[in-house]
């Protein structure tokens, strides 16, 4: 899997894909930012602009929670309404109204994120370094059924968002967690 950025309408605009990746092997890294810059909402799916250099219409945490869920037997379908449903869980996208937004732009497939709360991001996904695994410090079952995730975390890098809980470092990636977590405890 690769990462993209969809971006604004103008010509060219966005992050383009490694070239040599098909478009389902894509997923887009674009963030929602409301006005006062805190993150709350997730792009699910976009349509990108015909001019953008990033083509694929799910977002990367989409993609990579579609491919785990498949495994397991669960697949996206599509409900009327613009709703998604995998296995006993519905998103409905946001409306220009939804909750406490009023007149929001409900561009794409949106919904709002639900936070959690952990004294350690560490516990949720542990991180390791490239010198570790060249050197044999992490074995091979670490990585064995497992979601991997390769990128940098080099400050000029990461985008730094405010968000309900303290300031996140997001690399791209996230989001679907909430559905992986359900689904081990067989909640989908």
């Amino acid at each position: 899997m690769g990462i993209c950025q969809v971006s604004a309408a103008e010509a060219g605009s966005g992050v383009a894909p490694p070239p040599e990746l098909a478009t389902d092997n894509i997923g887009f890294s674009d963030v929602l930012l409301d006005p006062d810059r805190v993150l709350r909402r997730h792009y699910l799916a976009l349509d990108p602009a015909p001019a953008s250099l990033c083509k694929t219409h799910y977002a990367l945490s989409v993609q990579l929670a579609l491919r785990y869920l498949a495994t397991k037997g669960i697949d996206l379908k599509y409900l009327p309404n613009d709703v998604w449903q995998l296995g006993k869980l519905t998103f409905a996208p946001l409306e220009a109204h939804s909750g406490g937004y009023q007149q929001i732009d409900p561009l794409g497939h949106q919904i709002l994120l639900n936070y959690r709360a952990t004294p350690n991001p560490i516990d949720i996904a542990p991180r390791v370094t490239l010198q570790q695994v060249l050197s044999g410090q992490i074995g091979a079952d670490t990585f064995k059924d497992r979601i991997v995730l390769i990128g940098t975390t080099a400050p000029m890098r990461t985008m730094i968002y405010r968000s309900l809980i303290r300031a996140i470092a997001i690399v791209g990636t996230s989001s679907m967690t909430k559905l992986i977590d359900r689904s081990r405890t067989n909640e989908i």
